[in-house]
This record gives structure tokens, C-alpha cells and sequence, in this order.
């Protein structure tokens, strides 16, 4: 019975989180923005990251600058990780992000490096789960029309390699939008993922 609940809430969760469709730049950005997904005690790229990160090496174009998050205070090896593996697949002009420890700060930093650069697009890259998250922070801390925004993210249908870590991305996610909403005076959807709101 405590195993059928948990499948029920786990089910819930996924249809209560939005999977933003792809929403890429006809052009190359000036700028693609990775977030990791590896933890403090990841030694390896997990297959999560390494999706997210085959995804971005797909959408790079030279000239492009990359912009790594990684778990900085809790982990700076997460970002090293990152960019090693994006190296190994040619892509150069890689900028590190080591301060944030969360999605909140990976965003916060990586909006004021772009700032002092010249960034004025950008393509975030992240889990399809996790990509309205970012968008709402980004709407949260910056002006919309300060920079163009595009997003993308691998087919979900690749998690069901390890559905157990597909379910752990998503209640991770349902998890956020829930505490974003009722104790941070936060929104359950950022809008950019329905056509309609746009």
C-alpha cells in the first residue's frame, strides 16, 4: 500500500510540473548558460549532466561563449567536470561559475557576468523539468527585456533509462514550485512555456 501512495505522488508530481517544449534561437545566442546536476560527492558526471551537457555541444556554434554552473561553494568540481567534458568535444570560450550552491544563485551570477561581458542572449540549458524553474528566477531577478531568452533541453523520454531518477528530478522540481509559492510569494509557472501567455 505505502509502495502504490508513493507511485500515486510520484505520478501527481509529474503531471503537475511544466516541461517546457524547446523555444531555441533561430540564430546562435551570444551565450549558452549550462546548470549542473552533479552533487557535492559526485566523483563522475552523472548521465543527467552528461545529457544536458550532449545537448548544449548540439546547440553550440563557434564564437559562442558557454557559461558553466556548477555547485561552486558545495562542490567547484562539479563546473571543472563540465568543462572538461565540453573541451574533449572542441568547445572553447568556457566561463566557470563557482559561487552559487543553488539554481537562485546559479542564475544571479550568471546574469552579472553577462552583464560585464556584453552577453545581450542567451540559451539556457538544463533538465525539461527544471527549465521553468530558471525561467521564473530569471523573471524574478532581472528585467525581461534586458536580455533575449531562449531555452532547451533533451527529450524527457532519455530518462526513462533510470526512472527513479527521472521521478527524483521531477518531485525535486514539484518540491521547489510548492516552497517557491507559498513561502517565497513566488508563481506556479513562469508563463513563458504556454504559447498562450506569451
Amino acid at each position: 500500500m505505502l509502495k502504490l501512495t508513493f507511485l500515486f505522488v510520484l505520478v501527481s508530481c509529474q503531471n503537475a510540473i511544466v516541461s517546457c517544449p524547446n523555444n531555441l534561437p533561430h540564430k546562435p545566442s551570444d551565450a549558452l548558460l549550462y546548470f549542473s546536476y552533479d552533487g557535492k560527492n559526485d566523483s563522475r558526471l552523472t548521465r543527467v549532466s552528461k545529457q544536458r551537457l550532449d545537448f548544449l555541444a548540439s546547440l553550440y556554434h563557434k564564437g559562442q561563449k558557454v557559461f558553466v554552473n556548477g555547485h561552486g561553494k558545495a562542490d567547484p568540481n562539479t563546473a571543472l567536470m563540465a568543462k572538461d567534458y565540453l573541451e574533449q568535444m572542441g568547445i572553447e570560450d568556457i566561463y566557470l561559475e563557482e559561487k552559487s550552491t543553488n539554481t537562485w544563485e546559479n542564475l544571479k551570477f550568471a546574469l552579472l557576468q553577462f552583464k560585464e561581458i556584453g552577453v545581450r542572449s542567451v540559451t539556457f540549458v538544463s533538465s525539461p523539468y527544471h527549465i521553468d524553474r530558471i525561467l521564473r528566477y530569471y523573471q524574478k531577478q532581472t528585467k525581461p527585456e534586458e536580455f533575449d531568452v531562449y531555452w532547451g533541453s533533451y527529450p524527457d523520454k532519455l530518462d526513462d533509462v533510470e526512472s527513479l531518477n527521472k521521478y527524483a528530478q521531477i518531485l525535486h522540481e514539484y518540491i521547489a514550485v510548492m516552497r517557491d509559492y507559498f513561502f517565497y510569494n513566488g508563481r506556479l509557472t513562469s508563463g513563458f512555456c504556454f504559447r498562450e501567455s506569451l
